[in-house]
């Protein structure tokens, strides 16, 4: 059946004679990342960035988020970590 589909395809030859796909990594390289944001454990809000947005950059976006900002309020944020930049983590007491 795989045979005479590929033939129906136009492809000349056999299934079998083909190649594997080329593993092309430019083209599996996501545009975009979601990272989680933490507050005191909890996961309260999902950041839609750009791939490879440095620390800093990831620390102020979700230090501004409405849904952290919710958390935040009224109390001191003691420490914020961005582990590997695929998770922000907010600590507040």
């Amino acid at each position: 059946m795989a045979e005479e589909l590929w033939e129906m395809l136009g492809h000349p030859g056999g299934i079998v004679a083909a190649g594997w796909p080329v593993f092309d990594e430019a083209v599996a390289k996501a545009e975009q990342i979601v990272v989680p944001v933490q507050v005191n454990g909890k996961v309260r809000a999902r950041l839609t960035v750009a791939a490879g947005t440095g620390e800093e950059a990831l620390r102020e976006v979700a230090l501004a988020d409405p849904q952290v900002r919710l958390h935040l309020d009224g109390k001191q944020v003691k420490k914020v970590v961005v582990a590997g930049g695929k998770l922000v983590s907010i600590v507040v007491g």
